[in-house]
């Protein structure tokens, strides 16, 4: 039972990780920090690109839907409607050589009043396969963060996502990727990549990294499943143990 449930995320132990929180449905949505504890409860990477560029990722999930905080600490000339920030999820973390119509990406521009939804298996090559599609329950937004802001009081770039689980499913690991772009240094960037000169085209999902939900509250355990799990070896065990008390009788 014990490497059942836990073999799986001792694997992925190095990628990012996404933790439940009862916290985020009383998150508001303005695009930063709005005060010191609104993040608090939920998981936390920073990104460092070479000396000067550092972004902070918060992760988390509650209910239907999954929480991303993008604090861009380092960019502090806000450009809006030029800078933005991207997130791409693929169900399962199967690292397909091209994107499929269950993989998606999900773009927010700074101040800007509109998100996009883009979904894979497009014949767009230029764009990484990935073609904009109308789709409800995406909120997203990009703002400034400063006198709240948990790791930096200077105004700077930060990015709000509240992705719904019905347009990318329910899975204890995720296919992740993710790139910002600053207007102002015409550079992008990502991870998996690091720094790059500006280039809009999504990779395929063989080359992006892992999200994963450790403790698999990402989808959550049901009673409906756990329970045939246990039955199942609480039979075998007794099977197994009355075999034994037979043979030793017999002999």
């Amino acid at each position: 039972m014990t490497l059942l449930l836990f073999t799986p995320q001792l694997i992925h132990a190095q990628e990012i990780l996404i933790t439940k929180s009862p916290t985020m449905n009383k998150l508001i949505l303005d695009g930063k920090w709005t005060h010191k504890n609104e993040w608090k409860e939920s998981a936390h990477k920073q990104f460092s690109f070479g000396e000067k560029e550092s972004i902070h990722l918060r992760t988390a999930h509650s209910d239907n839907f999954i929480y991303f905080l993008f604090d861009y600490v380092t960019d502090t000339k806000i450009d809006t409607n030029m800078d933005r920030a991207v997130i791409c999820l693929e169900p399962n973390d199967e690292k397909k050589m091209s994107s499929t119509q269950n993989d998606y990406c999900f773009m927010i521009i700074m101040n800007g009043k509109q998100t996009h939804v883009l979904q894979g298996g497009s014949n767009n090559a230029i764009s990484g396969n990935f073609k904009k599609v109308n789709l409800d329950g995406f909120i997203g937004i990009g703002s400034t963060s400063d006198k709240a802001d948990r790791y930096s009081k200077t105004p700077h770039a930060s990015y709000e996502f509240k992705i719904p689980t019905d347009i990318v499913g329910r899975s204890s690991v995720y296919g992740f990727y993710f790139y910002v772009y600053d207007y102002s240094s015409d550079q992008i960037f990502s991870w998996p990549g690091g720094k790059s000169t500006n280039n809009f085209s999504i990779p395929p999902p063989n080359s992006w990294g892992t999200l994963i939900s450790p403790d698999k509250t990402l989808p959550e355990f049901s009673f409906s499943i756990i329970f045939p799990i246990l039955f199942s070896l609480l039979a075998g065990f007794f099977v197994l143990t009355k075999s034994k008390f037979i043979n030793i009788r017999t002999y």
